[in-house]
């Protein structure tokens, strides 16, 4: 069985890398589209079955992302926020009524139980990024005049 996944990762957009670049402000995401040849990856950290209604396509659900600014997020400093956007990706698909009803507080349980119950990395898997409207400013960048 196939699958795609969706992930937003923090992104070094000055080296076109996966690797933590800090900002001061926090670091840029990166809205990440994989094919996959299974269903569910082992190296996942929490997993919560959540059903799409109707035939849904990758390019359906890019469309919503984009639609809502999803694809424009910037992590905290430390890179912690990827469980945040996550649930307010999911309520934006039951608003509307591309998940179930409960979906989001399905989502919301998962990410709070991890910060709540994990060490390390998991204690930050709900801390809060922001999204953003407009180009990405480096505000290192511009203090260094480049």
């Amino acid at each position: 069985m196939e699958s795609v996944r969706v992930d937003m990762g923090p992104f070094d957009h000055n080296t076109d890398s996966g690797s933590l670049h800090q900002h001061r402000r926090g670091r840029r995401g990166r809205l990440n589209v994989y094919s996959k040849n299974y269903n569910v990856s082992c190296n996942f950290i929490k997993l919560e079955t959540i059903s799409i209604y109707g035939k849904t396509t990758v390019q359906d659900v890019l469309d919503l992302l984009a639609k809502r600014g999803r694809q424009r997020y910037k992590f905290t400093k430390e890179g912690k926020g990827a469980g945040y956007w996550c649930t307010v990706v999911v309520k934006d698909w039951e608003g509307m009524g591309l998940v179930s009803p409960g979906s989001w507080e399905k989502a919301r349980d998962v990410v709070t139980r991890a910060a709540e119950t994990g060490e390390g990395e998991m204690m930050m898997m709900a801390a809060e990024g922001e999204f953003w409207d407009g180009e990405w400013v480096d505000e290192d960048e511009l203090e260094l005049g480049t």
